[in-house]
């Protein structure tokens, strides 16, 4: 596990940030012990989860656009969970109505516009899903994604 924070000392440095690597291992460590309390907590055996905001990113996106998509995914590798995706139905003309009216106007609006511009075009296009189980619960991820496979 250790090979985790020295990735995550890595990732935050390149943000700019001046903590020591001790301190940043510190903390990772307490983001672990309290997020997998809360799921303990909660007696949650999985999670399903969105694999990105978008059925697709554009490749003429912005940094932050992708940066944002990329968050869905790699929080659960940064906390050992074994994970996978699988489609789980399609994008349909409901969904873009129902994404559009999330527009809130005046908040991220220039990023609500180009994701309801995505949307636009992406009626029919696979929607995603993602199954995470607890670290060594591999086994568990993959049955519940063999079920949803099979009543999707």
């Amino acid at each position: 596990m250790q090979w985790r924070y020295e990735v995550a000392s890595l990732a935050l440095r390149g943000y700019g940030c001046t903590t020591s690597r001790p301190q940043l291992e510190c903390e990772a460590e307490e983001y672990l012990r309290s997020f997998f309390d809360k799921w303990n907590e909660e007696e949650l055996d999985c999670l399903l989860c969105p694999v990105s905001p978008l059925p697709a990113v554009w490749d003429r996106s912005d940094f932050y656009t992708v940066n944002g998509v990329l968050l869905y995914t790699s929080l659960y590798n940064m906390l050992g969970c074994p994970a996978g995706t699988l489609q789980y139905g399609r994008v349909e003309r409901e969904d873009i109505y129902k994404a559009r009216d999330s527009v809130e106007p005046g908040k991220h609006l220039r990023r609500g516009l180009m994701y309801a511009e995505q949307l636009d075009a992406a009626e029919g296009l696979p929607i995603n899903i993602q199954v995470v189980a607890k670290p060594w619960e591999d086994e568990l991820a993959m049955g519940v994604m063999e079920l949803l496979e099979a009543r999707s």
